[in-house]
Formats: C-alpha cells, sequence, structure tokens
C-alpha cells in the first residue's frame, strides 16, 4: 500500500462486523439491572462511546467496583462468549491484511477485551497477520503511547474514540462508515478535510 509505512486498525465495524451483536449483547445484559430511560440513556452512552473498555462505561453509570458494575459486566462478558465467533469479517478485510502485512507492520486497538479480540483473530486465522494485538481493560489511548509505529501511519476506524486515538500520534485517520455506530460522523467530521472516509476496506483495493 503505497503512501504509509505502518498500519493501525481498529476491529469492531473495521475488521469485523460486530457492532449490531454487541450492542444486542450490552442491551440483554444492562437490561437485567436498569430499565426505562435509564436503561437507554446508559445504552446511547455506551455506544456512542465506542472505542473505550467496556469497564469504563459500565463504570460510569453503574458505579466504579460496584457489585452491580462487576455483575453486569460478566453478564455481558458471557454474551460475547456465546455468540462473538459467529461473526464475519468485513468486505475486503482479509485481503487488506494479507496485502498490507506483507508490505508494512500491522496493528489492531481494539476498544473490545484483548482476549476476546485475540481469540476471534485465532478463529478466522488472521493473528499471523498483526505485529501486536491490544484491547481493553486497558484504553486505545494508553495502548498507542507504546505501540512503535512507523511513520507515516494510517489510521482505520469507525468512532470518535478512533479518531481522537489517531491525532495523539499524528496518525493519517480514515473513518469506516459500513459498519459505524457513530450517528452524528458526518457532522463531526465536516470541517476535518483531512479524514479519508471509505465505505469499507474494499477502498483500498481500487487505489
Amino acid at each position: 500500500m503505497k503512501g504509509y509505512s505502518s498500519v493501525i486498525l481498529d476491529v469492531d465495524g473495521v475488521l469485523f462486523d460486530s457492532n449490531t451483536l454487541k450492542h444486542d449483547n450490552i442491551r440483554k445484559a444492562a437490561s437485567e439491572y436498569a430499565e426505562g430511560e435509564k436503561l437507554e440513556e446508559f445504552l446511547s452512552y455506551f455506544i456512542f462511546h465506542n472505542g473505550l473498555p467496556r469497564e469504563i462505561k459500565i463504570e460510569k453509570y453503574f458505579g466504579e467496583g460496584t457489585e452491580i458494575s462487576q455483575s453486569l459486566l460478566n453478564r455481558y462478558n458471557e454474551l460475547n462468549q456465546q455468540t462473538l465467533m459467529t461473526v464475519d469479517m468485513t468486505p475486503g478485510a482479509r485481503n487488506f491484511l494479507m496485502e498490507t502485512s506483507a508490505q508494512m507492520p500491522v496493528w489492531a486497538l481494539s476498544g473490545g477485551a484483548e482476549h476476546e479480540v485475540k481469540a476471534l483473530f485465532e478463529k478466522n486465522n488472521i493473528t499471523s497477520f498483526f505485529k501486536g494485538i491490544y484491547g481493553g481493560p486497558v484504553s486505545k489511548k494508553e495502548h498507542i503511547k507504546k505501540i512503535p509505529i512507523q511513520q507515516p501511519c494510517l489510521y482505520v476506524g469507525d468512532s470518535k474514540v478512533d479518531y481522537e486515538t489517531a491525532q495523539l500520534v499524528d496518525a493519517h485517520f480514515t473513518f469506516m462508515t459500513r459498519y459505524t455506530q457513530f450517528d452524528g460522523w458526518a457532522d463531526f467530521f465536516e470541517d476535518k478535510p483531512e479524514v479519508t472516509i471509505i465505505p469499507d476496506l474494499t477502498y483500498f483495493s481500487r487505489i
């Protein structure tokens, strides 16, 4: 891939069509502990902040270190364990990884639990394409400080958190729209012409 020396990729909504499944799982888990307006408020916060570790988002609403937070987290993890291995890779993702990893280092940076991400990669036989696979409970903004990226670096994500994380290391941010849950993305990026907007990873096979 011309023009870059390293690549960072988000996972949910970029490499895998997993955003909807995870939304369903957090709704099921949270509905055991909240209802009505509080439930919808929590879910809106949880989805808007895709890219943040789930522990941070759950504790924001249900208290740091509380029994409810831990129980909700355990239930969400359980639901993901039961269902996550069924999700498909996004269009063009495997070809992108095969071609790009042969040319430069590629890292995966997820807000999802690191053990879940690694298991999903193993199941889909893509682990070998990555120099490193990073996830929660450590935040993306903490992880990226330790990644030995080579500039110019491409960062492909589908959330506001991804954009903010890319800014920390002056990576060229590319926003992928096909599976995003960031409803306000068009307005958010309207005054950011440096950001490339793509539908999915097949975009890179056409340039």
